[in-house]
């Protein structure tokens, strides 16, 4: 089986679904028509320390044309990253298809249902989004990042896995973004510590002062801010509107292991 092919169309009649359509008895008959896009997101990874870094030319992003220099983004590995148990980030594509099928027959699509299936499947990495609010505040705001995750700042660096950043292009209406990438969204504690001094390092340079948490597995499954399903795409914000609102709809009991405290 096409796995590109079978997720796209799983893609589609999901949609459907969330539209109140019924799905096809037989999966296989609604492949064909089923148009798989050219992924044409093209990146460039380093690894190194602080002053290695200041000679990469990710180094100052905005120097950087998307089209003419053949990249759109740059991932910076953190190299204090610990990797814990046996976390599958990113999940293999036959296990996502297997996770939308599921997802197609369900009565119904919930934040609740989401997130407890990729914990299910060990499948728990996600994202802090930061919008820089200028394009010549872009170098500084990722530098500031780049130094913080390399000098340790954050208290918890060993759960940040990577920090990326896409630079301007033709094709894209929105600003240039910061991810800084976690392993493991269901530490609440970590998670979040995480994401308040990454607001605090980026210097105020964000666009509309806030950040958004989004985990890897609403991004494999498309859920973006005109979802058909209603799911806020996010689910943490920094800062808080209140304390409250912090893990709003987010009802999962999870602890931290003893001996990760």
């Amino acid at each position: 089986m096409d796995e590109k092919r079978f997720s796209a169309a799983l893609d589609e009649l999901l949609k459907k679904k969330a539209k109140g359509e019924s799905p096809p008895n037989d999966l296989n008959s609604y492949l064909p028509g089923v148009q798989v896009k050219t992924d044409d997101y093209v990146y460039e990874t380093f690894e190194g320390d602080f002053e290695a870094i200041q000679q990469w030319r990710g180094y100052e992003p905005s120097k950087i044309n998307a089209k003419e220099d053949k990249v759109q983004s740059f991932v910076y590995e953190n190299p204090h990253y610990v990797k814990r148990g046996d976390r599958k980030n990113p999940l293999e594509l036959k296990e996502l298809n297997e996770i939308k099928k599921k997802f197609l027959y369900e009565k119904k699509v919930t934040e609740k249902l989401i997130l407890q299936t990729a914990k299910e499947h060990k499948h728990t990495s996600g994202k802090w989004m930061a919008y820089v609010s200028k394009t010549e505040d872009m170098d500084k705001a990722w530098q500031n990042v780049l130094r913080a995750v390399n000098d340790r700042k954050f208290r918890f660096v060993d759960r940040i896995v990577k920090v990326t950043i896409t630079v301007n292009d033709e094709w894209s209406t929105y600003p240039p973004r910061i991810n800084l990438v976690t392993d493991d969204f269901t530490d609440k504690l970590a998670t979040t510590a995480i994401g308040t001094l990454f607001l605090k390092v980026l210097g105020g340079k964000v666009s509309k002062g806030k950040i958004r948490y989004k985990p890897d597995i609403y991004t494999d499954l498309k859920i973006d801010a005109s979802n058909p399903y209603k799911i806020c795409p996010s689910i943490f914000t920094e800062p808080p509107k209140n304390p409250d609102s912090r893990y709003k709809n987010f009802d999962m009991d999870i602890r931290r292991p003893v001996n990760e405290q």
